[in-house]
């Protein structure tokens, strides 16, 4: 999985771009260097934009696996956080809200999925033409 960070301290925001393939491997990886960012901050929200992800190798069980992976980095996230994913096909929105389901009781902060750029940017408190504007600062694999 290509994907691409990008911390914007202005807007309180972290924002991960993801391509073409999504493995659930690449994802742990993308999370655990988010703490080793420049301006990283635990208290961001945080928007993960899967509209060009074409390719899911990734099933419940994998999903499922991810939260205790990932809780050393969750447990620094305020409740106060949001994190949402940004979709638009239906196979991201399922993966979205399966990837919610499996952490939503495992995190103090909140998580939600969208199809609505205008939704993901109320979510997380920046300007839909601001998100707008960083989504297309990112660039990613878009092939197979």
């Amino acid at each position: 999985m290509a994907f691409q960070l990008r911390i914007v301290p202005e807007q309180r925001c972290i924002v991960y771009r993801i391509g073409a393939d999504y493995r659930t491997d690449d994802c742990l990886a993308a999370w655990k260097s988010m703490g080793d960012q420049p301006g990283y901050a635990p208290d961001f929200n945080i928007v993960t934009d899967l509209r060009d992800v074409r390719s899911f190798e990734a099933d419940y069980q994998q999903l499922t696996q991810l939260a205790p992976n990932l809780a050393h980095v969750h447990k620094q996230m305020p409740a106060s956080v949001n994190h949402v994913i940004l979709t638009e096909r239906d196979v991201q929105f399922g993966v979205a809200r399966m990837y919610q389901q499996v952490v939503e009781n495992t995190v103090k902060f909140n998580v939600y999925a969208t199809r609505e750029l205008c939704c993901a940017a109320t979510i997380v408190s920046v300007p839909e033409d601001t998100l707008s504007a960083i989504l297309d600062t990112i660039k990613v694999s878009r092939e197979v």
